[in-house]
């Protein structure tokens, strides 16, 4: 503490002396009063008439508690107390508190504008911070090294923290967050006050940011925050609202077509190479397509391909369209009232089939097991002939044991990849409660030949068919599979069955382009042509009723 020592003199003739020594005790004395006043935290009410013309704070508003930070009298104050009573409803989960991690009394304020990005003064850009986001409870915020190093924030006052709670979802490998508050280009409203943050029918719109007992434009940081961020002026009469249970949150509207032109380009990424196949390939239309490629992408867990033809017909013919991408619409948006149980007039035509299994309710649970690379290592296989070459025996590679016996009516899943990969589950394999589908054994992805395998005791092969409901393989999928055993691997084509579809024949060896496959090891046209007549004519070709 600083120490003031006035001395007093005696006598009429120092009087002036004497009052100048006063006044400067009462000095000393108010300024002591003011530190313990700062020091304790005591919150002084501001006069927007202190303020510049230009951001003037609404004092309903903004209350400003001062706090001695040891520093320079330039700084700002590290903490602006927002009064939450007069925060707007549409933004009480806008505005968070931010508690110092390590500690201490230095605490801040921030604005969620997206769910990984606050908004805050510079200074307590620069610390690291814990916040209640709902409904995960408290989470840690941290300095935004790439927002806060813009050239374009080197002079102003605001800085940004970076959070990472779980992701909205995921669409295929691209994560997608929530944003939670318009933008405003405008600080004031002309009369004279500028308000930190409006409401326009419920969607919270921030126009500042206080600092310093000052408000700061957030039009600051336009051209610094990510794209996807929403504006008050291109944005708030468009955006669609997404919600989930007291959670509400807005995306940049879009076109149906954008969106369906996103999935033509998601039906290509995942048709693999001509010859091969694949989930889109396995249909003709284009809403069949992509409601086969929907169970792959799916960013709420995988389900069940076949309902959600159900879903994209009703988003495709919806009017007026809401602007709002499919799965948001299925799970967030206007879609997510439809074919619930207990909203029966909402159902499709009965002329749709699997409406009631494909409800809400049963959909939640009918997911398909997609294999991490790890789970599908533990069932690749690898074949041998036997000493006598008159039967072939599959065993697990990371083990070396034969693969188990099937039933007569109960064989196993196989998928052989792009790789020439075998991968067989068999049917005491535990699926976690979910569906084990051939899509899930390769994680949506595109193959040469998918279907079932019937094994004998020891491993050994007994027939193998190329019957899958989500792949639907042709019959160029048999003749690379005859090719393989037959010309790279040299093995007895005919110690096993090959059981082909009951459409199948010779004939369809002729009607093939071979010349379009091409794949790796299987593009001679004339050599495709000849392996499908001679796993047609062999002895153990047999056709079964399609599966």
């Amino acid at each position: 503490h600083n120490v003031v020592v006035v001395r007093i003199r005696t006598g009429t003739d120092n009087m002036p002396h004497n009052m100048a020594a006063l006044v400067v005790i009462s000095m000393a004395t108010l300024s002591y009063f003011f530190y313990l006043g700062f020091k304790s935290g005591a919150k002084i009410e501001m006069s927007a008439k202190t303020l510049p013309p230009t951001h003037k704070i609404k004092t309903s508003l903004l209350r400003s508690s001062a706090r001695n930070d040891g520093g320079s009298s330039n700084r700002d104050p590290p903490f602006i107390d927002i009064d939450d009573a007069n925060i707007p409803d549409c933004a009480k989960d806008v505005f968070v508190e931010l508690q110092n991690e390590a500690g201490g009394d230095r605490a801040c304020r921030g604005l969620l504008i997206r769910d990984d990005i606050i908004v805050t003064s510079k200074e307590c850009s620069s610390f690291n911070f814990t916040f209640d986001f709902a409904p995960l409870g408290n989470i840690k915020a941290w300095p935004h090294a790439a927002l806060n190093s813009d050239i374009r924030m080197a002079d102003s006052r605001l800085g940004f923290l970076e959070a990472n709670p779980p992701h909205h979802h995921y669409f295929v490998d691209v994560p997608a967050r929530r944003t939670r508050v318009f933008l405003s280009l405008r600080s004031g409203h002309g009369n004279g006050t500028a308000a930190l943050i409006t409401c326009e029918d419920n969607r919270p719109i921030a126009h500042n940011f206080p600092v310093g007992g000052e408000t700061v434009p957030i039009e600051q940081i336009k051209g610094v925050v990510p794209a996807d961020i929403l504006w008050e002026h291109t944005d708030i009469h468009t955006a669609p609202t997404l919600s989930y249970r007291s959670q509400q949150w807005w995306t940049r509207r879009i076109s149906r077509k954008d969106e369906e032109d996103t999935f033509r380009r998601m039906i290509d990424r995942y048709g693999g190479p001509p010859g091969s196949i694949s989930l889109p390939k396995a249909h003709s239309k284009f809403v069949s397509r992509a409601s086969a490629l929907c169970e792959a992408i799916d960013p709420r867990g995988h389900r069940w391909a076949s309902c959600f033809d159900n879903y994209f017909v009703r988003w495709q013919e919806e009017d007026p369209f809401s602007g709002t991408r499919f799965f948001d619409w299925m799970d967030f948006g206007n879609g997510k009232f439809l074919l619930e149980r207990d909203r029966v007039e909402h159902f499709l035509p009965k002329a749709m089939s699997r409406d009631e299994q494909c409800d809400k309710e049963h959909l939640r649970f009918k997911k398909v097991l997609y294999f991490t690379n790890e789970q599908r290592a533990l069932h690749e296989i690898y074949m041998t002939p036997s000493m006598d070459g008159t039967e072939l025996v599959a065993r697990y590679k990371h083990n070396d044991e034969p693969v188990p016996e099937t039933m007569e009516d109960d064989p196993h899943l196989y998928m052989w990849d792009l790789d020439e990969r075998f991968y067989v589950v068999d049917d005491a394999f535990n699926g976690e409660g979910m569906m084990l589908k051939h899509s899930g054994l390769i994680a949506g992805r595109p193959a040469l030949s998918g279907g079932k395998a019937y094994f004998g005791k020891h491993g050994v092969i007994w027939g193998i068919n190329f019957s899958s409901g989500h792949y639907r393989p042709k019959i160029g999928a048999v003749t690379m599979m005859y090719s393989w055993m037959k010309d790279r691997m040299g093995f007895n084509t005919t110690a096993m069955r090959w059981i082909g579809r009951t459409s199948w024949s010779e004939e369809d060896c002729g009607k093939t382009d071979w010349d379009e496959f091409d794949i790796p090891g299987y593009e001679d046209a004339a050599m495709l042509e000849r392996s499908c007549r001679e796993v047609t004519q062999s002895p153990t070709w047999i056709r079964a009723e399609d599966v």
